[in-house]
């Protein structure tokens, strides 16, 4: 678990970072952050486990596709709020 007010940060293509291991990048892991942002689009993140699994996602490429009450897109519309209840539920 990260302590507080610690920033992680990992690379999936060249195995470095803070974060772990791609390996280590499992849904649970996810849920263990109070924000995923999103730098790149590589195509080897497990995008539909990090949305499943994570609090808030600020998405600076695009790269979660569909509407999700706590993904937001730099650059596009406000999205919906999410209530209480649908963030109780990740």
């Amino acid at each position: 678990m990260p302590e507080d007010n610690r920033v992680e940060d990992d690379d999936l293509e060249t195995g470095e970072g803070s974060a772990g291991t791609p390996e280590s990048l499992d849904p649970q892991t996810f849920g263990a952050y109070d924000c995923v942002v999103i730098l790149t689009d590589h195509s080897s993140f497990p995008w539909d486990a990090m949305v499943a699994n994570s609090r808030l996602i600020v998405d600076a490429r695009d790269a979660i596709k569909g509407r999700h009450p706590h993904v937001y897109r730099l650059g596009a519309p406000v999205p919906v709020r999410a209530t209480a209840e649908a963030m109780a539920a990740v």
